[in-house]
């Protein structure tokens, strides 16, 4: 039985170690008692994407963004969410079956909290016909689109869908132009 102050906090660490466990309730011979709550051990983040938009327009040129979107994560789960470095957390995406968009880092997320990035999409050097032969472009957002966090509900990590429409300003395929309107975006709700 402890006799010290010290010998109690080791005993009642064990003892939390095990009721940690899922045992549930543990005591010593001295009366003291630990109860663990093990739902809290399986608390997990659960990120969303809270706010999507278009930020700003940029240029029709090669190595320059065409334009840049603004992401908010929030985490509405009941424990934090971890910073992944060097992965990019946040992706925006055209919808059309190319592979045009871009990621951004995002660092870790308290539950209740949020994080906002920006996220440029670059001039498309491989098919440049495509910014304008294919537009308007639907854009979505993803948060942690490779899964690398677990999550309570992994199935609402998507925005709605923005469309938008560069041919204003990439009048035809590789001509550089300043992009300029945001009338030519418009936004739709997932189905």
């Amino acid at each position: 039985m402890p006799t010290n102050h010290r010998n109690r906090r080791l005993v009642l660490a064990a003892l939390l170690g095990i009721a940690a466990l899922g045992i549930g309730t543990a005591a010593d011979a001295a009366g003291y008692s630990v109860q663990f709550n093990a739902s809290r051990l399986r608390a997990k983040p659960d990120l969303v994407i809270r706010s999507f938009h278009l930020k700003r327009w940029g240029h029709c040129k090669v190595n320059q963004p065409v334009f840049t979107f603004q992401v908010t994560v929030a985490n509405i789960g009941h424990a934090p969410s971890p910073a992944i470095p060097g992965k990019a957390m946040v992706q925006v995406k055209d919808q059309h079956h190319i592979n045009w968009g871009n990621g951004a880092l995002l660092g870790a997320i308290v539950p209740g909290g949020s994080r906002t990035v920006n996220v440029p999409v670059y001039y498309l050097q491989p098919d440049p016909a495509h910014m304008t032969a294919a537009a308007p472009h639907p854009f979505r957002a993803f948060v942690d689109p490779l899964h690398l966090v677990s999550e309570s509900n992994e199935g609402n990590n998507a925005s709605r869908v923005i469309k938008v429409d560069p041919r204003h300003v990439c009048h035809a395929a590789g001509k550089t132009s300043a992009l300029g309107a945001h009338s030519l975006v418009s936004t739709h709700k997932l189905q």
